[in-house]
């Protein structure tokens, strides 16, 4: 009788600490829009998140800052990494914000261009090249002021496509400018 009434206890101890498991174990759905580019700094983060959490289906999409913070006011979106403006934290004040990491802007050419052996690139040099850019309200504002304080920039085009900049970039006389951590996998 002793003998069964161990099994028990055990298999009721057992029960319990599956019914436990089963009771902490989280689920549901969290759905992540990031800028473009800085996908890759974090992606160890979120295999680490998804191994202690495999219940949880993630779903990540790129795009520009407005339509992320548009996203989480509609609730599309759960959490939203952008670029972060002044006007943006006083203007969305229903919204948590905190700062994850600092970046600076960069020129980006390719490894032919005569500018690649370069430290530092003028303005005006880099007005003799075309431009390609990240299409994020950051970057639009940055060209808007770039073009103010120093001329007439030729832009080919903009997009969210990484690779169809890195592939551009791949000509001699094609330009980004775009935040260190984006520009880094380069």
């Amino acid at each position: 009788i002793i003998k069964k009434a161990f099994e028990i206890i055990s298999k009721v101890q057992e029960l319990k600490d599956e019914a436990n498991d089963f009771s902490n174990t989280q689920s549901g759905e969290l759905r992540l829009a990031t800028i473009p580019g800085p996908l890759s700094l974090y992606l160890d983060i979120l295999i680490q998140f998804k191994r202690a959490y495999p219940q949880i289906e993630m779903e990540i999409s790129e795009k520009g800052t407005q339509e992320i913070i548009n996203d989480i006011l509609h609730n599309k979106v759960d959490l939203g990494l952008i670029i972060l403006f002044d006007h943006l934290v006083q203007k969305n004040n229903r919204l948590t914000f905190g700062k994850l990491l600092k970046g600076r802007m960069v020129a980006c050419v390719s490894r032919t261009s005569p500018l690649a052996l370069q430290r530092r690139i003028a303005p005006a040099e880099l007005l003799q090249q075309s431009f390609v850019f990240f299409n994020d309200d950051y970057m639009k504002w940055y060209l808007d002021q770039f073009q103010q304080t120093y001329g007439k920039a030729n832009v080919l085009f903009t997009t969210n496509n990484q690779d169809a900049i890195f592939q551009a970039l791949h000509e001699e006389n094609i330009v980004t400018i775009g935040l260190d951590f984006s520009l880094s996998k380069l």
